[in-house]
C-alpha cells in the first residue's frame, strides 16, 4: 500500500523543512512542500494530496481564505491548520471554512501525527459513505430502468 501524500504548506521553509525531516518523513509519509497560493492550487487540481497542512498566513493570502478555495476545487480534501497562536475566534473560523483540525504552539510532533491520522481516517469514513450511497442509488436507478425495460417489452410484445 502507498503512504499518504500530504502537501506543506507553511509560510517559513525552514519550519517546513524541519516538520518533514524530523517528523513527517520519518512516520512514512511522502511530503511536498509549497508556499505560494498558484502553485498549492495547482497541486490540488493534478496531483490531489491525501492531506494539507496548511498554515494560518502564506505570502499573499491567509490560510483561512485559502483553505477555502482549495475546498472548493476537492471538499473532501482534510486540511490541518498550523496556527502562530490558539484563538477562540481562529478556531471558529477554521471550523466555518471547512478545516479539519487547527494545531497551534506549543505543538509537539505526536500532536501532528495524531492530527494527521485523524484527519485521513475521517476523510476514509466520508468517501467511503459517499461510495456506498452512490451504489444505493445506483442500484435503485437499475431496477427502475430494468422494470421499465421490461414494460416496455411487454407492451411491444401485446401491441405485435
Amino acid at each position: 500500500m502507498t503512504q499518504p501524500t500530504l502537501l506543506l504548506a507553511l509560510a517559513d521553509p525552514n519550519v517546513a523543512s524541519l516538520m518533514e525531516q524530523s517528523v513527517l518523513r520519518p512516520a512514512g509519509y511522502e511530503v511536498t512542500q509549497a508556499i505560494e497560493p498558484p502553485t498549492i492550487e495547482m497541486l490540488v487540481r493534478n496531483s490531489p494530496p491525501n492531506l494539507i497542512l496548511l498554515g494560518e498566513k502564506l505570502k499573499e493570502v491567509s490560510g483561512m481564505e485559502l483553505a477555502r478555495d482549495l475546498l472548493k476545487i476537492n471538499p473532501s480534501l482534510p486540511i490541518i491548520m498550523m496556527a502562530s497562536q490558539f484563538s477562540e475566534g481562529l478556531l471558529q473560523q477554521a471550523l466555518q471554512a471547512g478545516i479539519m483540525e487547527c494545531l497551534a504552539p506549543p505543538v509537539r510532533p505526536m500532536d501532528v501525527l495524531d492530527a494527521i491520522e485523524r484527519s485521513l481516517h475521517r476523510r476514509k469514513a466520508i468517501e467511503e459513505w459517499v461510495l456506498l450511497q452512490t451504489r444505493r442509488n445506483t442500484n435503485s436507478l437499475r431496477r427502475r430502468l430494468d422494470t421499465r425495460e421490461t414494460l416496455q417489452r411487454l407492451g411491444q410484445s401485446l401491441t405485435a
